[in-house]
């Protein structure tokens, strides 16, 4: 399989970037313009006013995922502007693009094409693409035939030629660029991003930020799907439409965030700094380190303040899939809340409370949960390097979650419509 390099990767992000949101883009094209970007901004006299307004008129479309048959048409194409020293769609002796991508074999129902062979750097071709400047009265190109490409919802794939030339006896250069843009017959919606190396805290993919060899995985109710991260840092998942919580791992480090597949392409990244190490070896730097296990069987997670019963469940159990340390607590019986643990015999979930009450009143009224005891300890109130523990009920399955993530609670409450939010059950202290 042909992944992209870096080059491509980088491109790629910025136009499912820009896919996503396209008035973000203006900002970041015009008002923040590198400086070899403002020149060409000034070269051809875009008319800023028109521009923001056809950027205004634009509706966010789903990302595109790379496919690598398209790469590889693409990459063919640029190396043959090389060799003839031109800029085409169509060359001297060339198949025509649609030929040229069934023969790569690529089986389409819809195709497009972007080419630049004289940009500067990824950022500028990218610039030249979505701003689409060229010789006309607005100093935008009549139709914006590349921004069109780049925003229309029916490609949902993409493949990137992305060549450097440096001979000086070629005009063209010394970046080279083809962008194939595609939907297949057979089109299934894909799971696509990047994990990064996040060294200058811009949270966005730059070149060399890429991390490889991250093992990401997507369980839900039609099964577990797995991948690895490509040279580049980019990955591809197809799934089945449903919901899924998705593991990045590499080592002992885990991080876990859910995703809800429908008809489109779901764009999900990963920071590294946000796998942390599992620490199953025994150590623990507060009083109670909260470890979340996902069940795939029952599709709802488990969480242990034990370490015996996180290290026996993580060298053991192939039905948990250890997540990592979701939360620490130093509360304490003096000053704390008890957390209480039961296990629902019904659904084979557990269920967890800081309520005396609710404690008594399921001890009373539900004689499916079996009372296991105490957990641990949690504050009733918020404070310095705490966060607060978020209380969801799935109103499909009659189970609930929780989570210490401000993050994933949103992400929750955005994509899961069938979680009902319940609330701060209680708060601990951030793992």
């Amino acid at each position: 399989m042909t992944t992209p390099s870096a080059f491509s990767q980088y491109l790629l992000e910025l136009t499912n970037r820009a896919r996503l949101d396209p008035m973000g883009e203006y900002t970041r094209l015009v008002t923040n313009a590198p400086q070899n970007v403002q020149s060409a901004i000034n070269f051809f006299k875009v008319d800023l006013s028109v521009l923001k307004q056809q950027f205004d008129a634009l509706l966010p479309a789903a990302p595109l995922a790379w496919n690598d048959k398209l790469a590889n048409a693409a990459t063919a194409h640029s190396q043959a502007m090389i060799n003839q020293d031109t800029q085409s769609h169509q060359l001297p002796g060339e198949a025509p693009l649609g030929q040229r991508v069934l023969a790569a074999g690529y089986d389409f129902r819809s195709l497009g094409e972007n080419v630049y062979a004289y940009a500067q750097d990824p950022f500028h071709g990218h610039a030249g693409f979505f701003i689409d400047w060229g010789v006309s009265p607005t100093g935008i190109q009549i139709g914006a035939g590349h921004r069109v490409n780049i925003m229309n919802s029916r490609f949902t794939e993409i493949g990137i030629g992305y060549l450097v030339d440096s001979d000086v006896r070629t005009s063209v250069g010394p970046h080279v660029m083809t962008q194939n843009f595609g939907t297949r017959f057979d089109d299934k919606p894909q799971l696509t991003g990047v994990v990064i190396n996040d060294l200058d805290g811009d949270k966005f993919y730059d070149i060399g930020e890429g991390v490889a060899n991250i093992v990401i995985s997507a369980t839900g109710s039609a099964g577990t799907f797995t991948t690895t991260t490509w040279d580049a840092g980019g990955y591809n998942l197809a799934l089945p439409s449903g919901s899924y919580q998705v593991t990045f791992k590499q080592g002992s480090k885990v991080w876990s965030t859910t995703a809800s597949v429908g008809s489109d392409n779901v764009k999900l990244d990963a920071v590294l700094a946000n796998l942390k190490s599992s620490a199953s070896n025994g150590s623990q730097d507060s009083l109670y380190d909260v470890s979340r296990f996902y069940n795939t069987k029952t599709g709802a997670h488990f969480y242990t303040a034990n370490d015996a019963e996180r290290d026996g469940l993580i060298a053991n159990s192939d039905l948990f899939v250890y997540e990592g340390n979701a939360f620490d607590s130093n509360a304490t019986e003096v000053a704390g809340l008890a957390v209480y643990r039961f296990f629902n015999q019904q659904t084979g979930v557990h269920f967890y409370t800081a309520s005396a009450q609710e404690r008594l009143s399921v001890q009373a009224n539900l004689p499916q949960f079996r009372d296991e005891g105490l957990s641990y300890f949690a504050y009733a109130e918020g404070g310095a390097g705490r966060q607060a523990l978020h209380r969801f009920y799935n109103t499909d399955n009659g189970t609930h979650f929780y989570t210490a993530s401000d993050q994933e609670q949103q992400a929750v409450l955005v994509t899961l419509p069938q979680y009902r939010y319940e609330g701060i059950g209680y708060y601990v202290d951030i793992a």
